[in-house]
């Protein structure tokens, strides 16, 4: 796993278990986490708008912007 993916990962570990109310010492784990929260995984969401060609951010730019 990349550095990036990792960082991801652990951003939104933390801001989920504070939404649900569970530390780490209730040792739950990260599905059922998601699965109580109905959240998808941080990763494959990321990984699933850069490759939709309609979130290309030169598509959208007029060409006199471009330089």
């Amino acid at each position: 796993m990349t550095k990036t993916k990792r960082l991801l990962e652990t951003t939104e570990m933390i801001v989920l278990r504070k939404i649900v109310g569970k530390t780490l010492w209730d040792r739950e784990r990260i599905d059922s986490i998601r699965e109580t929260s109905e959240a998808e995984n941080i990763n494959e969401w990321v990984e699933e708008d850069r490759d939709d060609p309609e979130n290309d951010d030169m598509t959208t730019w007029d060409e006199t912007k471009r330089t």
